[in-house]
């Protein structure tokens, strides 16, 4: 994307601190399934992955929608709650079937479903794999 070249680098900061959230606490919590401190760290994680890309996102014409929607998550209990990349997808980690249904329920109660497409999704926890192709 061209808005990508008007921006400055990443300052070292920025990037050291996205390591440790990764290494030190995102990865280590999935593996040793700790939900709790998963979705702190993926929210961590999620909000300072994007603040390099600030200036750039707030012209996109979503970019307050997501904001809202993630405040959304947040008064209905989701701690682990972060924009995709550049949006306008929204992810909130629920720790159990039932969860995602009652906040699903809740985005509906707040007029959230009216204005965005709400999904149910699981993790692949099956890896990956690699294969050449072509």
């Amino acid at each position: 994307m061209a808005c990508f070249q008007t921006l400055p680098p990443v300052d070292r900061l920025v990037t050291a601190e996205l390591v440790r959230l990764a290494v030190i606490e995102l990865l280590p919590a999935a593996v040793e399934g700790r939900f709790a401190e998963f979705s702190s760290a993926f929210h961590a994680y999620g909000r300072l992955a994007g603040v390099p890309f600030e200036p750039a996102s707030r012209r996109l014409p979503f970019h307050d929608d997501i904001a809202r929607l993630i405040d959304r998550f947040a008064e209905l209990g989701i701690r682990g709650a972060a924009q995709s990349s550049w949006g306008p997808a929204v992810l909130g980690c629920c720790e159990s079937a039932a969860e995602a249904e009652r906040v699903v329920a809740g985005l509906d109660a707040l007029g959230a479903t009216r204005h965005h497409e709400v999904r149910i999704v699981g993790f692949d926890s099956t890896g990956a794999s690699l294969r050449r192709t072509g």
